[in-house]
């Protein structure tokens, strides 16, 4: 009887091994075609594939808590930010201005551009009462962070999302649904690269 359980035993092992042996030599061999291919898409060390994504305002909210305690360079000039999307974008900003922080509501439109975010100063007040122009002037004497820049002349605030701090993921805007108040955008992980 062992005999028979030693021999059934036996040829389940026989065959399990015959079934790695064709799987692994049906794997493709380092010089192929196929190998080269893919070794070329990722040669600049770029994933291929990307996630799309939709943010709300609760969702900027949360980025701009996380950049605020995150980001030395933004904490030094803001003490706190808070986003509401609907057809403009209004964010009530507490900007640190010599010691002092100095409580604004700030109405912009935004526009994607090439993957980043402009955002046109609609309105600018300081407790109810309008002050654009003030507004444009401290944003020309703040030190913003290298990503975000300011054009006077435009009254419009850039963001550039692909010079974003950190080299984890890379981030670029597609769109905004005035309509659905969300701001769809494609978040690419990058892989480290070796060498």
């Amino acid at each position: 009887m062992w005999k028979r359980v030693f021999v059934v035993l036996f040829s389940l092992h026989l065959i399990l091994l015959a079934g790695v042996l064709v799987w692994f030599f049906s794997l493709p061999k380092a010089g192929t075609k196929a190998v080269q291919a893919l070794a070329s898409s990722n040669a600049s060390g770029e994933p291929s594939t990307a996630v799309e994504i939709q943010i709300d305002q609760n969702a900027a909210n949360l980025f701009l808590a996380q950049a605020l305690a995150n980001q030395p360079e933004l904490s030094n000039i803001l003490s706190s930010a808070n986003v509401s999307f609907g057809d403009t974008w209004t964010t009530d900003l507490n900007i640190k201005v010599d010691q002092q922080v100095v409580p604004f509501t700030l109405t912009c439109l935004p526009t994607i551009t090439n993957g980043n975010l402009d955002l046109q100063i609609v309105h600018a007040s300081i407790g109810g009462t309008t002050m654009t122009d003030t507004f444009v002037n401290i944003l020309q004497l703040l030190h913003l962070p290298s990503w975000i820049t300011f054009d006077p002349a435009a009254e419009t605030i850039h963001i550039d999302f692909a010079d974003l701090p950190g080299d984890k993921v890379k981030v670029h805007l597609e769109r905004y649904s005035a309509a659905r108040h969300t701001l769809t955008a494609q978040v690419v992980p990058m892989l480290p690269t070796s060498g």
